[in-house]
Formats: C-alpha cells, structure tokens, sequence
C-alpha cells in the first residue's frame, strides 16, 4: 500500500451496526452453538482515492476541536458484546472476554464498494448492553464512577501508548478504544472514540541522532470512560490520568514527526503548554501558547508543530 495523502480531513466516527432480524433475542441464545451470527457495519472510508497504509487515516490543523481520526474497518477486526453493570471493579476486558461474559465477533469481510463491513460471531448474552473495540483488551478495565457521592455508573478505564511509536501508524490501531451502548432488542451500535489524536512535528537546533523519550505535562494519557446505560449514551472524564511520556522513539537528523493518541484535557486561552525530548544526557524544550483554548475530547485533533531548544540539564 502507499503511504501518499494517507492523511486526510475527518470526522466524529459514528457506526451503525445490525444484527440479522431473523434473529430474535431468544434465538440467538438458543441456536448460539450450531447458528452463527452476523452483524453488518459500516466500513467508514478515508477521503480521497488511495488506500491508507494504516486503518485509522487523518489529517489534522493546527488547532481544532471538531476532528476526529476516521476508522476504516479492515478483516480481523474484532468487537467485544456484553455488561459491565454487575462486574466487580479491576477486571480486565480479556478476562470477562475468556469468562464468556463478553463475546467476540470478528471482521470477515469489508465491501470496497458498499463500505458495509461484515462481523461474524455465535453468541450474545441476554444481558448485553456495551460493544468495544480495543487491540489490547487486557489494558481495558472495568472501575467504578461515583457522582455527587450518590450516584454509581459502571465505567471503564483504559491506558494508551502501550506499544512503540511506529512509522506506519500502526500503534495508533493498537491503542484504538471505541465504545458502543448495544441494545438486543433494536441490534445497533454506534460507535464512538474517546481519544482525541496529535501529530507532534518538532524542529531540533542542530542534527542529533539516538533514542528519544517525549513528555508533556500538560497532557493526558490515560481515559476513563464513563457509561450510562440508564440514559442511553457515554460519558467521559480524565479522572487520575496520567501525564504524557513517550518512550524509545528513535531521532535521525533535525526534523521529527511521530503520532499518539491523548485524552481530552481543557488548556485555557495563554496558558504555557512545554514539549520536551531528552536524547541521552540531553534536553530539548518549546514553550507554546495558544490564542484559542485548546479542548481535546474524542473529536479532536491536533497538528502540534514547535521549534525546540536545547535546555542545561
């Protein structure tokens, strides 16, 4: 595949996704062993005529609170069904998926043409009431949300960067968690991310090479998820999230541009936001503010571009 115009002007995903209406709650738990089911999904395209070399495509300004990475599906794909509502707190995704509390449905097959993909799985369990997608499910945790020291909403929490920083923005797909409220009865979904997307381009004063480590206090990297069943929708917060550091990114030269998932933080209007990249024994530092305040939820994205100095240590 090639790697040209693989960054391209998205949109807030949103998945509708069917079960086959022959299949009624009761049939899908009756004939679960020998009577495979099928959900149908729309296969979100990236803009433009080329293929992306990644599954997740984007192209993003300089500041903005209303783009998000846009998802193509792609065979092997994979969607988790189930509840967490009566789950105990610090259970892992892959754990309820290998208890049977979740099922998998898998991506068999996506329709160049239709963009309708199609999932292929056996079962459903009658309490089912949330789809996710994530690569890394043992990553992905059910917690606890409390508000106003009455109300209790299920939640789930899930850390980002967990894999290396790649080229072919394959990391991006990894670290990937969209989240759906999945009603038997109707068999939709509707997909949402809950990360928003920066594409860091920084200017070194002079050539370096070696092996460079990123951080930024003053973003995020790790999401909870709220989910609100009884109201029909999700709800995000940043509770104990911690601060951005990438690692183990490797610099050649005086230019480099690399891509990470970071959760939704409010910068106010001039407020100094710092990047730095240690490379060995030394720092390298930018200060920026922004006229506009910076909001980054899930429908954002974010071209951060700096020239950067290097710092005494």
């Amino acid at each position: 595949m090639r790697l040209k115009n693989i960054f391209k002007t998205v949109t807030m995903m949103t998945i509708l996704t069917s079960v086959i209406s022959s299949c009624s709650k009761e049939e899908i738990n009756q004939n679960q062993n020998d009577k495979k089911i099928i959900l149908n999904a729309s296969a979100i395209q990236a803009f433009g005529e080329d293929i992306p070399e990644s599954r997740t495509s984007f192209e993003i300004p300089e500041v903005s609170t209303d783009l998000a990475p846009k998802v193509k599906w792609v065979i092997g794909d994979k969607i988790y069904i189930g509840s967490i509502k009566d789950i105990e707190d610090g259970k892992t995704l892959k754990e309820l998926i290998d208890n049977g509390e979740f099922t998998t449905f898998e991506c068999i097959e996506v329709n160049e043409t239709t963009n309708v993909a199609t999932f292929e799985g056996t079962s459903i369990n009658n309490d089912a009431d949330i789809a996710v997608y994530s690569q890394i499910p043992d990553k992905v945790i059910k917690a606890t949300k409390v508000k106003n020291g009455t109300e209790y909403y299920p939640a789930l929490t899930c850390s980002v960067n967990e894999v290396p920083i790649s080229d072919d923005l394959s990391h991006l797909a990894k670290n990937d968690l969209l989240v759906s409220t999945f009603d038997v009865t109707d068999k939709k979904l509707n997909f949402g991310r809950y990360f928003g997307l920066a594409k860091f381009e920084f200017t070194f004063p002079t050539e370096v090479e070696g092996i460079g480590v990123f951080y930024c206090d003053e973003l995020r990297l790790t999401t909870r998820v709220f989910y609100q069943i009884v109201e029909g929708y999700l709800n995000v917060d940043n509770i104990n999230a911690s601060k951005l550091r990438i690692e183990n990114i490797n610099i050649k030269g005086n230019k480099i541009t690399f891509y990470s998932f970071i959760v939704r933080l409010d910068i106010n209007a001039n407020t100094p936001v710092t990047y730095n990249i240690e490379i060995g024994d030394k720092r390298y530092s930018a200060t920026k503010s922004y006229t506009d305040k910076m909001s980054i939820k899930g429908t954002s994205a974010f071209n951060i571009k700096a020239d950067l100095k290097e710092i005494s240590q």
